[in-house]
C-alpha cells in the first residue's frame, strides 16, 4: 500500500484526537443543529440538541447583557412530531413562551419567572400532535397545526386557534385540505394567512396560499386564495411591517420572494437563486423585515450560501460578506435596532447562532461551539467539485482530503475513499464542519459528500429532475463522483465505500446491488423496499414516491425493478446495517430481510439495531456505538491493520 511517515499506520487506521465520544458530543445529522431563532422583547431564543441531557431539545435565550440561559425545566424537551419531522416547535410573546412537548405532543405556556401550564387536556379518543406555533400581537390567541391521530383512522391535519384568555379550547379554523403549515397573523392580528397542499403533493411540489380575516371569536372570515397551484410551491407567508403580504414562490423555477400589493404578484428579486428550502420541517424562515423597506435574507446560488439586503422598492440587493460556508436549517431574524440573526457555520465551526451588526458589518458568534477548540490542522477543507455523470447531466458534490499533520502518505499512496449520500432525498450536502466527517478524514480516509439529482439549492428543474427516476439517477451521481475522484487518481479505487441515512441508505443499497464499484457500504435506517416504504410508511410521506417513482398499481414493476430487496442476487458487496427499533418510516423489519438475504448469499454484514432510537439517531451512547462499529466494518473488510482494537463487533461470513 505504500509507506508513510512514523509513527502512523495505514490510511484509515491513523490516530485521531476526533474520536466517537467526541463526535456524539455534538450529535450526528440536521437534527442536532440549533434551529428556529426568535426575537422577543429584546431577547433572542433558540432551539438547542442536549446530547448529555438525555439527548432533549431546549430552548435558549440570549438578553441584551450578554447572558445566555437554558429556559426548558428538567424533563421537558422542546419538539414536535408533526408530519414525524416537527418543526414549529415554540412561539414566544412577551417573554410568555408556547412549547411543543416531546413525550406528549401537548403545548405548555412557560411564564418569564418559571412555572409551566398545560394549555389543554387529552381527547379521550385520539392522540393530538401540534406544530408551527403562533402568538397573535395582542397575545390573546395562538394559532397552531394540528395533527390527530385515530385507532384505524386516517390522521387528520387542520388549523386551529386556541384562545390564551378564555376557556381555551381548541378552536378549527381551516379543514379540508391534507397539510397545513405557516399560520401568521398580520401586524394588526386581524388578519392570517397560511399554506396548506393535498396528497400527492409535497410541500416542495405544490401549495395553495390563503388569507382570511381572523375574528375574535376564533373563526376565519373572507378566505381569499393569494398564490399557488399544482406547478407551484410556496415557502414562508409572512407579513411586512406595514402589513402587506410577502412569500417565496418557486413559480420561475427559483425560489424567489413576492410581495402582493395594488391587487397583483410583485416579484422583489428575480435572480437565478433560491430563497427556500423543502420544508421537511415547519417554521422555516429564509428572510426577516428589517424594516418596512429592506429585507435581511438568506440565500443559496450556485449551490452557495449567502447573505444579503433587499431593498424592497428598487429591488436591488446589497451582499454581505460573511465568510460562512453553511446556513443551517434556515432561520433569520431581525433583532431592533441593527442586528440580524441567523444559524450558520464554515469548515471550523459547527452551525450556531450568529449575531451581524448590520451598522458596522461586524459579526460574532452568539455562542463558540465546542468543536471550535478542535485544532485546525486536524480539519479537512472541502472542495465544491462539478463532475460529469449519466446520459450528458452533471452533478455537485463537496471533496474532503484525508487531513492529518501527523499522518502524511507519501505520493504513490492513494487513500480509501467514502461516498455519502444524503437524506431526503431533496436535502442537500453541507459544507460546514461537521464532525461525522472529520472523524474519517482525520484517519486518512476521502471523504465524497454528493449533492445528486434531485439535491436543492440548485433551482427546480434539478431539484425535480429525480422524479420518476429515483434509485436511478441519485445513485448513478454517487457512482459517477467516486470514479471522478479516481480517475484523477485522488482515491485508491480498490477501496471506495458508501454510506447513507434514509434516503441516502436507500441509495448505499441501490449502489452496491446494482453497481460493482464499492467493496463496501453502511446503510442507516436505509429504504430497502420501495413498495413497503409507499405502503407502511406516515401521511406526510404516503404518496411521495407517487412523484419519485409512480402511482400505484400502475408502477408496481418499477418499484420493483429500483428495490434492492428484489434484487439481493445480484449484491456482491458486503453491508453494515443500523436501524432504530423505533423507526416510524423505515420499519425494522426490513433490515432484517436484508440481513437475511446477506446470510443467504454468505456475504459479509452485520446488522445493529437500537431499543429506543427512531429515524434518526440521538443517542450518545448509539451514536458511539454505530460510528466505532462501522470503523471497524471498514477496516476488516479492506484488510487496514487496526492494532489491538480489533473484533468488537460481530461481522457474519467474514
Amino acid at each position: 500500500m505504500g509507506k508513510y511517515s512514523s509513527p502512523c499506520g495505514p490510511c484509515g487506521a491513523w490516530p485521531s484526537p476526533i474520536d466517537a465520544q467526541l463526535v456524539s458530543q455534538a450529535g450526528t445529522g440536521s437534527a442536532a443543529l440549533p434551529r428556529e431563532i426568535r426575537v422577543d422583547a429584546g431577547a433572542v431564543y433558540w432551539i438547542e440538541f442536549q446530547p448529555d441531557q438525555d439527548a432533549r431539545y431546549t430552548i435558549m435565550r440570549w438578553d441584551p447583557a450578554g447572558e445566555i440561559e437554558c429556559l426548558t425545566p428538567a424533563g421537558f424537551s422542546v419538539r414536535s412530531r408533526v408530519h414525524e419531522y416537527g418543526g414549529g416547535a415554540y412561539a414566544v410573546h412577551q417573554k410568555r413562551i408556547f412549547f411543543v412537548n416531546d413525550s406528549d405532543q401537548a403545548i405548555y405556556e412557560q411564564a418569564d419567572q418559571g412555572g409551566l401550564v398545560r394549555l389543554f387536556q387529552d381527547e379521550p379518543d385520539h392522540k393530538i400532535r401540534f406544530a408551527d406555533l403562533e402568538a397573535s400581537p395582542d397575545g390573546s390567541w395562538l394559532v397552531a397545526v394540528r395533527e390527530r391521530h385515530f385507532p384505524e383512522s386516517p390522521v387528520i391535519n387542520d388549523l386551529v386557534a386556541i384562545s390564551l384568555t378564555g376557556d381555551r379550547k381548541i378552536l378549527p379554523l381551516a379543514q379540508g385540505r391534507d397539510f397545513y403549515a405557516a399560520p401568521r397573523f398580520d401586524p394588526t392580528g386581524t388578519r392570517l394567512c397560511w399554506l396548506s397542499w393535498n396528497h400527492p403533493n409535497m410541500p416542495w411540489d405544490a401549495t395553495a396560499l390563503h388569507t382570511a380575516r381572523f375574528e375574535q371569536k376564533g373563526t376565519l372570515e373572507e378566505v381569499q386564495l393569494v398564490a399557488g397551484g399544482m406547478d407551484e410551491s410556496i415557502f414562508q407567508p409572512e407579513w411586512s411591517p406595514a402589513g402587506e403580504l410577502f412569500f417565496v414562490s418557486d413559480r420561475t423555477g427559483w425560489w424567489n420572494i413576492y410581495r402582493v400589493g395594488d391587487g397583483a404578484i410583485h416579484a422583489v428579486l428575480p435572480m437565478e437563486a433560491e430563497f427556500g428550502r423543502p420544508a421537511w420541517l415547519l417554521g422555516f424562515s429564509s428572510y426577516a423585515f428589517v424594516s418596512g423597506e429592506t429585507i435581511a435574507a438568506v440565500y443559496k446560488q450556485d449551490g452557495r450560501p449567502e447573505l444579503g439586503l433587499i431593498d424592497i422598492k428598487t429591488g436591488s440587493l446589497q451582499p454581505i460578506e460573511t465568510g460562512f460556508t453553511s446556513f443551517e436549517l434556515p432561520s433569520i431574524a431581525f433583532a431592533p435596532p441593527e442586528s440580524v440573526w441567523f444559524m450558520a457555520g464554515d469548515p471550523y465551526h459547527t452551525p450556531h447562532p450568529i449575531r451581524v451588526n448590520l451598522a458596522d458589518r461586524t459579526m460574532d458568534f452568539l455562542q463558540r461551539p465546542e468543536s471550535s477548540h478542535l485544532p485546525e490542522e486536524y480539519l479537512s477543507t472541502p472542495e465544491q467539485i462539478e463532475f460529469p455523470t449519466g446520459a450528458g447531466r452533471r452533478s455537485f458534490a463537496y471533496y474532503y482530503p484525508p487531513c492529518n499533520p501527523e499522518c502524511t502518505p507519501t505520493r504513490d499512496t492513494l487513500p480509501p475513499l467514502i461516498v455519502t449520500a444524503h437524506g431526503g432525498p431533496t436535502s442537500s450536502a453541507r459544507p460546514h464542519l461537521d464532525l461525522d466527517v472529520q472523524f474519517w478524514t482525520s484517519r486518512g480516509f476521502a471523504f465524497l459528500d454528493v449533492d445528486y439529482t434531485g439535491s436543492s439549492g440548485y433551482g427546480r428543474k434539478y431539484r425535480r429532475a429525480l422524479y420518476g427516476q429515483w434509485g436511478v439517477v441519485d445513485v448513478e451521481d454517487c457512482v459517477w463522483g467516486a470514479r471522478f475522484l479516481a480517475d484523477r487518481k485522488q482515491v485508491n479505487a480498490d477501496q471506495m465505500l458508501i454510506r447513507g441515512r434514509s434516503a441516502g441508505g436507500f441509495v448505499t443499497l441501490a449502489a452496491l446491488t446494482f453497481f460493482d464499484v464499492f467493496r463496501a457500504g453502511a446503510s442507516y435506517f436505509g429504504i430497502g423496499d420501495l413498495l413497503t416504504l409507499a405502503q407502511d410508511t406516515h401521511k406526510f410521506e404516503a404518496h411521495y414516491l407517487d412523484q419519485l417513482v409512480g402511482p400505484l398499481p400502475q408502477a408496481m414493476e418499477v418499484y420493483r425493478q429500483r428495490s434492492p430487496l428484489s434484487h439481493l442476487e445480484m449484491l456482491k458487496s458486503p453491508v453494515i446495517l443500523f436501524q432504530g427499533l423505533e423507526d416510524a418510516v423505515v420499519p425494522p423489519e426490513l433490515a432484517r430481510q436484508i440481513s437475511q438475504a446477506l446470510d443467504a448469499k454468505n456475504l459479509p454484514y452485520a446488522l445493529l439495531e437500537y431499543p429506543g432510537e427512531g429515524h434518526g439517531f440521538k443517542k450518545k451512547e448509539t451514536i458511539v456505538s454505530s460510528l466505532e462499529a462501522e470503523l471497524e466494518f471498514y477496516q476488516r473488510i479492506l484488510g487496514i491493520r487496526m492494532g489491538s482494537a480489533t473484533n468488537r463487533i460481530t461481522i457474519h461470513n467474514l
